[in-house]
C-alpha cells in the first residue's frame, strides 16, 4: 500500500514524514537498534534529516514539525552531506533510472541540506569529485571522527 501510494504521489508530505518515521522505527525494532548498542561503527544511508531537507523542500514551514517527529531517534555522531549540484544528481541518477525529481526540487532540497549542515555542524564533502577522489575524502573525514572517539 505504502509503495503503491508513494509510486501514485497519494501522499502529502506530512504523510511522508509519518510514513518515513514509521520505516525508521521498523529499521529500529528488526535489529538495526539492537546493531547500534554493539556495533562501535554504523553507516547509514540518510536518516532524519534527510526527512528534514526533502519535506522541508517541499514546504518550508514542515522543518520544526519533521525534526520533532523524528526527535525520538538515535542522533548520529557523524553526518557528512556528499554535496553536489542537482543537476548532477540527475545525470549521475539517469543510468540507474534513481532520480524522478525535477530540477527545482532537487536544487530546493540541496539549499535545505545546506541549511541544515550549517544549523547541526555536519562534514560538508564535494560532492562533485570523482569516485575515487571522494572516497578518500570521506575517509579521512571518518577516520578523524573516530581519532576524536578513542
Amino acid at each position: 500500500l505504502v509503495r503503491e501510494g508513494l509510486a501514485r504521489s497519494d501522499f502529502g508530505s506530512i504523510g511522508k514524514v509519518l510514513l518515513f518515521a514509521a520505516d525508521r522505527q521498523a529499521r529500529l525494532d528488526s535489529g538495526f537498534g539492537a546493531s547500534l548498542q554493539t556495533r562501535s561503527l554504523c553507516i547509514a544511508d540518510r536518516w532524519t534529516l534527510s526527512a528534514a531537507a526533502y519535506r522541508s523542500a517541499e514546504n518550508p514551514g514542515l522543518l520544526d514539525y519533521v525534526l520533532k517527529v523524528n526527535s525520538v531517534f538515535p542522533k548520529p555522531d557523524l553526518t557528512i552531506l556528499l554535496d553536489a549540484t542537482a543537476e548532477l544528481s540527475i545525470a549521475r541518477g539517469k543510468p540507474i533510472n534513481k532520480n524522478n525529481y525535477s530540477l527545482e526540487f532537487l536544487s530546493a532540497v540541496r539549499a535545505q541540506y545546506l541549511l541544515l549542515a550549517d544549523r547541526f555542524g555536519f562534514v560538508v564533502v564535494d560532492g562533485t569529485q570523482d569516485f575515487a577522489t571522494l572516497a578518500q575524502s570521506v575517509s579521512r573525514v571518518v577516520e578523524l571522527a573516530l581519532d576524536k572517539r578513542v
